[in-house]
Formats: C-alpha cells, sequence, structure tokens
C-alpha cells in the first residue's frame, strides 16, 4: 500500500466545473516523501510489533524514529515546505497544532513514525504556542506520560473535529476519517477562520474523484465544496 498525503492550506472555496484545472487548491503541493521515509515497510510490520510496557523505552523508540527522520533528506526536504508555508504573512505569528487520530503509539509502529513525523515538524516550525493531541483510541498511563513529556496537551474530550480556530493552526490528522475532514471545514466555514487553516492529512480531493457529487454532498458537503 502507498501512502500518500497533502498539505492543504485551505481557502474560500471556488466553485468550477468537473474537469477543468483545480482553482481551489491552487498553492498544494502534492508530496510524496513519506513513502520515502518507511511507510509503506512500516505498515507491513506493524502487526508483528511488541507491545511497549515501559515509558523509558517507548521514549527511546520515538527519539530513535525522530533522529532517523531528521536525517533524511526526504523528510527535511518536507518539513521545510510546510515550514515555508506557515511562514507566510498571516501565519507570522505563533501557530497552534491539533493532533487526530494517530492511533497508539505503544502498539502500532505506524503511529509511532507518524508521531515522530509532527514532533520532527514542529521543532523545524519553532513558532509553536500549543500542541493538543486526541485520539478516540484509550490511551495508556503510559502513552499519555510520553505525550506529554514530547510536549502535547491530551484533550479529554472527542471535538468531532469541531474545533473553531482564530490563530494559525495545522490539523495534522493523517488518515482520519471523511467525517472528521468535513467537521474540522464545517467548524471554520467563513474567511476569517478558512485563512488560518491547515490540514496535513489526506488528499481531499479524492474523494471528489471517487464518489458521486450526491453521495460526497450527503457525507461531506464542505470537503465537497473545496474540492470544486
Amino acid at each position: 500500500m502507498t501512502f500518500k498525503y497533502k498539505f492543504i492550506p485551505v481557502r474560500k472555496p471556488r466553485r468550477k466545473a468537473r474537469g477543468l484545472s483545480d482553482t481551489t487548491l491552487d498553492e498544494q503541493e502534492t508530496s510524496e516523501c513519506l513513502d520515502d521515509i518507511g511507510f509503506e515497510v512500516v505498515k507491513s510490520i506493524t502487526k508483528s510489533s511488541p507491545k511497549e510496557k515501559n515509558m523509558e523505552q517507548l521514549m527511546k523508540i520515538i527519539d530513535d524514529k525522530i533522529s532517523t527522520l531528521a536525517t533524511w533528506n526526504s523528510c527535511t526536504d518536507f518539513s521545510d515546505r510546510i515550514k515555508d508555508k506557515l511562514a507566510a504573512p498571516e501565519s507570522q505569528n505563533s501557530i497552534d497544532i491539533v493532533c487526530y487520530g494517530i492511533g497508539s503509539i505503544a502498539d502500532s509502529i505506524l503511529s509511532q513514525w507518524q508521531l515522530a513525523l509532527i514532533l520532527v515538524l514542529s521543532r523545524r516550525i519553532k513558532k509553536i504556542r500549543d500542541m493538543v493531541y486526541y485520539d478516540p483510541v484509550l490511551l495508556s498511563e503510559i502513552e499519555s506520560n510520553v505525550l506529554v513529556f514530547f510536549g502535547f496537551k491530551i484533550l479529554d474530550v472527542n471535538e468531532e473535529g469541531r474545533r473553531k480556530i482564530d490563530k494559525p493552526t495545522l490539523f495534522y490528522m493523517p488518515h482520519c476519517p471523511l467525517a472528521l475532514y468535513d467537521n474540522v471545514l464545517n467548524a471554520n466555514w467563513n474567511a476569517s477562520s478558512l485563512r488560518h487553516l491547515y490540514i496535513f492529512g489526506n488528499l481531499l480531493t479524492n474523494y471528489y474523484e471517487n464518489m458521486s457529487d450526491s453521495k460526497l454532498a450527503a457525507k461531506a458537503p464542505h470537503v465537497l465544496e473545496i474540492s470544486f
């Protein structure tokens, strides 16, 4: 399986007919570099990963993955592109990072790589105000302590993606459900909020290309809007 992510600065939607070039998301850049940093290989061995019970062991595992990613040119180039996006005039102040749906960092190697990647990105961006974390998977005490150690505030309420923002915010939500992407957009569906909203996640236009308009409108109307 090939994992593809797209870093999406969300802009006020502009409609277009199918078949024309994308005018809403013309500043987006598709990155294939996550294939180069082991996600495909990791997927194949995730099931065999042992459950980590020791906090120091889990911290070392994450630290080792951070160190690995930090030395890979593809990851460095990718993080620099994101840093440049967040260096736009409207993003001169410190930004927030909201992580949804990474999964169990004790049980899943893929989740460990995803956590390591956002930590690498946050350290390169530097201008971080807050980092918050939520996953519907019940976190163990060890996982919670590790996340706090790395600078996250753990949300104890499921926001279902409906977090309203008024400052530059990067939503880090790789491979989240379609409805969650739509909830993020819905909660911030105004010009003031949209200019501060960035999503690191699935390529949303893929839903538009693979679902009928009626089905997508029923499931995720805001994703449909930005796909025009």
